[in-house]
């Protein structure tokens, strides 16, 4: 665990995705939940040794598996964008087994643990943005679509810190599966243009190491490439089928595979790919002619 500013803490070494946590006055509020069960039960206890305060609030800064199956260990009410509290309720009482069965695939090891757990619902859902404050400490919620369309960054301006959530991922290949990717492009150069965001000298990805607005770039060129691998192959005329098989290796290699096995992060490329295929099939359909 890192502080990386006054009386804010982060871990970005759990398999999955990073958390944190912030102390406030009135107690913790933390940010997503590690991916896997023992992981989730050592930054419980962690975060309790940080201050012995409750933790107020947890927010969950998407609907992705990884973030929300292990949110019942902090015991705490959670936040999140009003599309994940839609998702959530979708759910029927316990969390469908093709979530498991993701984290799985990716860790048979820690994923040995996860079992299909009653949903934990919200007790508070935004739409656009939420500002948490508690005297010089202000804390904004910010609804930023890309990666999902709930993704939540939690943006800290009097600490010139921002979680970003899948927005920005460090030394690791980002997933499309359900982007929308010109949004995402949209929210990125929102981050590096906007004034709002000139203070923020922290970024925290939803994944891999900290680092400063330079780890936006890498995001946007294989965002931008991908958008035009995918549109040369849609002016050729080629199908959906083969986008997948005939452009992983092209972008295999950009990031490292880290603990993930190759042949998951492979489909997960594809998925990207085809999904990615759909979305500027419909963008060229509702062109104006």
């Amino acid at each position: 665990m890192n502080q990386i500013a006054e009386k804010i803490y982060v871990e970005t070494n759990y398999p999955g995705v990073n958390v944190g946590t912030i102390v406030t006055r009135k107690g913790l509020i933390c940010i997503d939940t590690p991916s896997f069960p023992r992981d989730a039960r050592n930054w419980s206890t962690r975060v309790h040794q940080i201050h012995p305060y409750a933790v107020e609030y947890l927010v969950l800064s998407d609907f992705h598996g990884d973030r929300i199956l292990n949110s019942r260990w902090l015991n705490a009410a959670i936040i999140t964008h009003q599309i994940t509290e839609e998702k959530l309720n979708s759910y029927d009482k316990r969390y469908p087994q093709s979530l498991l069965d993701s984290l799985i695939a990716r860790n048979p090891d820690c994923g040995r643990e996860l079992t299909s757990s009653p949903v934990e619902q919200p007790a508070l859902s935004f739409e656009h943005d939420l500002t948490i404050g508690y005297g010089r400490r202000m804390i904004t919620l910010l609804h930023r679509p890309g990666p999902t369309s709930a993704t939540i960054w939690v943006h800290l301006p009097n600490d010139g810190v921002l979680f970003t959530s899948d927005s920005v991922v460090s030394q690791q290949h980002p997933l499309l599966a359900q982007a929308n990717s010109r949004q995402w492009l949209d929210s990125l150069n929102e981050l590096l243009h906007d004034p709002r965001f000139a203070g923020v000298e922290t970024i925290i990805p939803g994944r891999g190491p900290a680092g400063d607005l330079s780890s936006v770039f890498p995001i946007i060129d294989y965002l931008t490439e991908m958008r035009q691998t995918v549109h040369a192959h849609l002016q050729a005329g080629n199908p959906r089928e083969q986008v997948g098989p005939g452009n992983i290796a092209r972008f295999l290699h950009q990031f490292p595979l880290n603990q993930w096995p190759r042949d998951w992060v492979e489909k997960q490329i594809r998925l990207s790919l085809e999904h990615l295929y759909d979305e500027l099939k419909s963008e060229a359909a509702h062109q104006p002619e």
